[in-house]
């Protein structure tokens, strides 16, 4: 019988402010360096990218959950604990 590891999700995150990506292709790559930032964590986890918007750790600290010091780059737990 084959072994199949657990299935991992690895999300990157990019704020979009109009006035900070001119054209698509700007949002595009930030969203790909947002991603495989996330993917550098082992199992699954959450990158946002906070370098393009200064007020982003204002915004996010208002609206997230998620405590200041762990903000960029969150582990999720393994699968087996969820359910």
């Amino acid at each position: 019988m084959a072994f199949h590891a657990l299935v991992t999700l690895s999300i990157g995150a990019v704020l979009v402010d109009p006035t900070h990506f001119h054209q698509y292709q700007e949002v595009a790559r930030a969203a790909s360096e947002a991603k495989h930032m996330a993917k550098r964590v082992d199992g699954s986890s959450l990158f946002i990218d906070q370098r393009r918007m200064p007020f982003g750790r204002r915004l996010l600290e208002e609206t997230s959950p998620i405590r200041p010091d762990v903000r960029s780059e969150v582990a999720f737990p393994p699968l087996s604990h969820a359910i």
